[in-house]
């Protein structure tokens, strides 16, 4: 499964080959911490070392106590020393090529696009008319529409995650959840509790999608994320 995600980076046309990746392997629950669960575990992290001793530019991060989603880009995010990631599930590749430069450059020019998602759809991110930004974003060829925050496959700033790191506080949990309660994506969202400015993502050229497709990985024994930084 990670071959297929981590083969699929091809997709994202402009990106230099030589681009470091971490691979972050999130530890067990207590719940589920016994000999056999240990060595599976430790079997997958000699294989992936296996799978990618001839690849340099690839880090394995291997996390002893469970993270989740939240605490394994933490740790990746120490890492990092450039301004633009991209953020990877493990179980999502990419189908289509995603015009990388065109991406980096729209970004730069538009401040309000803090994060842009890839969708696993050609519709359904309907617009959040709670909030009063653009609900569409043209540049450099690229169509940018306004949805709600998933933890799909994404593009942000270093800068980014650590201000959402810091607002969902230390706990090991996904970020998806109290990111679309701030963005008002959550019918029991408070008014009051909104941050439209931040709590939300665009969608890249939506409706030329999908750009990502899953692969199954609640079914598959995998402990994997990918994180892509450039």
């Amino acid at each position: 499964m990670i071959n297929d995600t981590f083969n699929s980076f091809s997709m994202l046309n402009g990106l230099a080959p030589s681009t470091p990746v971490y691979i972050s392997v999130d530890g067990l629950p207590m719940t589920k911490i016994n000999d056999d669960s240990i060595h599976r575990l430790n079997e997958y992290v000699k294989s992936l070392r296996k799978r990618f001793q001839n690849e340099p530019r690839v880090t394995i991060l291997n996390n002893y106590e469970m993270g989740h989603i939240s605490n394994s880009i933490r740790v990746s995010l120490e890492m990092v020393k450039t301004k633009y990631i991209y953020v990877v599930q493990h179980d999502f590749k990419f189908l289509k090529l995603v015009n990388h430069t065109a991406l980096t450059k729209s970004m730069r020019e538009n401040p309000e696009i803090l994060i842009v998602r890839f969708g696993k759809r050609n519709t359904g991110d309907s617009v959040n008319s709670v909030c009063n930004e653009s609900n569409y974003i043209e540049a450099n060829g690229l169509k940018f529409t306004r949805g709600a925050w998933s933890d799909n496959n994404h593009f942000t700033t270093k800068a980014y995650y650590y201000q959402l790191l810091a607002q969902i506080g230390p706990s090991s949990r996904p970020p998806e959840a109290p990111m679309m309660y701030q963005g008002g994506h959550i019918h029991e969202s408070k008014p009051s509790d909104r941050n439209c400015s931040f709590a939300y993502q665009y969608v890249y050229n939506l409706k030329d999608g999908p750009y990502i497709e899953h692969l199954d990985g609640r079914h598959t024994t995998s402990y994997g994320r990918l994180r892509y930084r450039l």
